[in-house]
């Protein structure tokens, strides 16, 4: 089978700077909140979390709320190794 996460990725960051006109700043945010949110989805190894990412990710009301519920509960509860900023930020 073959990987497709390089050309994606490759893809994405494309876009984002010649289309989106994302400067390297908002690059490193979309890294940064992109790994975190992979983390909020491996801490469970059963398929449930990433199942529900997918059906945030269809609608962007329902992927704000799912970020803002999973920022919530991170933010509640105590702080593990290498986690210290929040998952969302408004600025």
């Amino acid at each position: 089978m073959r990987r497709f996460d390089a050309d994606l990725a490759a893809l994405t960051y494309s876009f984002l700077r010649e289309v989106m006109d994302v400067n390297q700043t908002g690059i490193d945010q979309v890294e940064a909140l992109a790994a975190e949110i992979a983390r909020e989805i491996v801490a469970d190894e059963s398929a449930g979390p990433l199942m529900s990412f997918r059906g945030a990710c269809r609608s962007v009301v329902a992927l704000q709320k799912w970020l803002e519920n999973k920022a919530v509960r991170r933010a509640l509860r105590p702080a593990a190794e290498g986690s210290s900023a929040p998952l969302l930020t408004t600025a």
